[in-house]
């Protein structure tokens, strides 16, 4: 486009020069060269704009698309920067759902001389087919068996099939009995945006370490609501791995709210 306007531009020169020089004035083929030279030049100009928006609006497109990928990898990199305590990443939601609780089922289907109620899913990693995290209720069948929280750790394959992997039991009771007035089990573990604000209420003068709640595992209705959180929580410093605990919160019925206790999950072989 550039060499075809320049030509352009040298061609109606000459024209009009060879137009000025030694033809009368009245010379009617001198008018009409110089009338097509400045009809020449005149689409020169315009080529030449035409050129000019073009690659202005090409750079725009550009500089638009670039702004676009990196706007994405950003944000992959901030999902990606959400992970649990050992590097998994968290799901989208805690609720345990049909499809969790058949995954379970598979893999816990020989399992004997223990029962497991899943709780909330926490955790999963895609490798060649997937593992999850599940936090569950556990306990040994035997009569009066103190029930306890525990990481189920579970590997399915590409073909659908499920194996249990690892339980890490915190010996944690879970204080979970159905009982009027006992503690319940959450119907859904999803931190919702009100409980999100209990719980940074309650815990917004524990200075040092920064905690996010990952799923609400039980109720009890008293003065108000007791609630059990598990949560994330890592020192605030760069680098700090982030640990499991239980936070204990009442809301009474005046809708003050107080932090009751934090319990460290650590697993009973490392206690």
């Amino acid at each position: 486009m550039k060499n075809r306007t320049l030509a352009m531009v040298l061609s109606a020169m000459m024209i009009l020069s060879l137009a000025a020089c030694g033809q009368p004035a009245a010379d009617t083929s001198s008018a009409s060269a110089a009338s097509e030279a400045a009809a020449a030049v005149s689409e020169a100009e315009e080529d030449a704009s035409e050129a000019e928006e073009a690659a202005a609006e090409e750079a725009v497109s550009e500089a638009e698309a670039a702004e676009e990928v990196a706007s994405e990898t950003e944000q992959e990199a901030e999902e990606m920067a959400e992970t649990l305590p050992g590097g998994w990443q968290k799901p989208e939601s805690p609720v345990i759902t049909d499809e969790i609780r058949a995954v379970v089922e598979k893999a816990l289907d020989e399992l004997v001389g223990a029962s497991y109620i899943p709780v909330a899913y926490i955790g999963t990693q895609l490798v060649s087919g997937r593992n999850y995290a599940i936090l569950c209720r556990t306990a040994p069948v035997v009569p009066d068996a103190v029930e306890t929280y525990a990481i189920v750790y579970i590997y399915e394959d590409l073909d659908g099939n499920a194996k249990l992997t690892d339980v890490r039991d915190f010996g944690v009771e879970t204080n979970i009995n159905e009982l009027a007035g006992g503690w319940r089990q959450a119907e859904d573990p999803t931190v919702t945006e009100d409980l999100a604000a209990i719980f940074a209420a309650a815990t917004e003068e524990l200075l040092g370490v920064d905690y996010t709640p990952a799923a609400l595992l039980g109720t009890q209705v008293v003065n108000g609501t007791n609630y059990c959180f598990l949560c994330e929580a890592a020192v605030v410093a760069p680098g700090a791995a982030a640990e499991y605990k239980l936070v204990y919160v009442n809301q009474d019925s005046a809708g003050n709210v107080t932090l009751g206790e934090v319990v460290d999950l650590v697993p009973a072989e490392e206690a």
